[in-house]
């Protein structure tokens, strides 16, 4: 079997193992550890880009749209949800307000 990716504890920080979502085609790995920084990867391995959370909660929930195009990140205790699209690079905050509390 051949490693395509190595999730090395520098990129993910100490403490909890990182959560990890592949979008739906298989294209994409989108990952977030301790840390709190949301990492995009190729299937080749190759980082797609870094993305660091703004609030201090862990990572809840890493989800892909159908296309696989845009990955959400929920945090936890943290009133917004980073949003990501792969092909275009560009980042959207939703804000939905206080409901994790």
């Amino acid at each position: 079997m051949k490693c395509i990716l190595n999730l090395r504890q520098d990129k993910h920080g100490d403490g909890e193992p990182a959560r990890f979502k592949w979008d739906p085609t298989g294209r994409f790995l989108c990952t977030c550890g301790a840390n709190r920084r949301v990492h995009v990867w190729t299937r080749a391995g190759e980082e797609v880009c870094e993305i660091s959370l703004r609030g201090s909660g862990r990572c809840l929930e890493i989800a892909w749209d159908f296309e696989g195009e845009v990955v959400a990140i929920l945090q936890e205790r943290h009133p917004e949800v980073v949003m990501y699209n792969v092909h275009t690079d560009e980042q959207f905050i939703v804000d939905i307000g206080d409901g994790l509390k």
